[in-house]
Formats: structure tokens, sequence, C-alpha cells
């Protein structure tokens, strides 16, 4: 479980590094991919994310003093995350994509998908977790039965 759980978070991590620079863009769609970024809860997410992953860190090593935690935690800047993500937009939407994410996401229906992301994302890596243990033990059960230690 906990080997799942990491590679998710690992998994999404990687995925959100670009290889180019933020400053290779227009200014002013950079500015948009910000905008809708903050609008869509992005950052938030991935904070979210990382709570999860650090409250689980915490239950393996309970010799981790809290203000180890509280003090990592402090040291984490959304901004980071955003700065990394901003490209991969780029890259992949024109500049009008991106105005049309802004208006969705200033929609009653984006702005309803905002505020249960969160929720969804908890749930999803719940379910995720859950699904990689049966797999998981569906693996050992097989390999047991095919005479596997």
């Amino acid at each position: 479980m906990k080997k799942f759980a990491l590679i998710v978070f690992l998994l999404w991590l990687t995925l959100s590094i670009a290889p180019f620079p933020v400053l290779a863009q227009p200014n002013t769609k950079i500015q948009d991919i910000f905008r809708m970024l903050e609008l869509s809860g992005s950052a938030k997410i991935g904070i979210q994310v990382m709570r999860q992953m650090l409250r689980y860190q915490q239950k393996v090593n309970p010799e981790v003093p809290q203000a180890f935690w509280d003090e990592f935690m402090n040291e984490v800047d959304p901004n980071e995350l955003i700065e990394l993500i901003a490209p991969i937009y780029a890259r992949y939407f024109s500049h009008e994509d991106i105005k049309g994410m802004i208006r969705f996401y200033q929609s009653p229906v984006g702005k309803k998908l905002v505020s249960v992301q969160p929720l969804i994302t908890r749930d999803s890596m719940s379910a995720g977790q859950q699904w990689g243990m049966a797999i998981g033990r569906k693996i050992l059960r097989k390999l047991q039965e095919k005479g596997y230690k």
C-alpha cells in the first residue's frame, strides 16, 4: 500500500515537471496559464496530495517529532508547483484554449468542480490504494497457487 501511494505521488510529480522554461512562452499566455491554474485549484490539490503523503510518512516514522513535519510543511511553496506545471500547459494548449479554461473555471460548473476536486482526489487516492492492495493480494494468491513462496 505504501509503495503504491508513493509511486502515484512520484508519477504525478514527475509528470508535473516540464523541460521547457516558462519564459519561452509569450508573457500574456503564461500569465493566463497562472490564472487558470489558480482558478482550477491545481496547487491546492498538489499540496493536498503532499499532505496525505506526509501523514503516511508520519505513521511509518513515528520516531520523527511533529515539529519536523510542521517545519517541512512551512517550507513548501505552492507557487513552485505552479511554475513547474505552467510550461506543460503552454506546450499542449494554445492561448485560446487557456482562455476557454479560464471561462470554464469561472462558470458555476467550473467553480463546483474546483470545490469538490479535493474530495475527488482524496477519495480517488483511497480507491487507488484499495485497488492496489487487492491486486497485491491477488498476485500473492496466484503465486502461492503456482508454488512460489
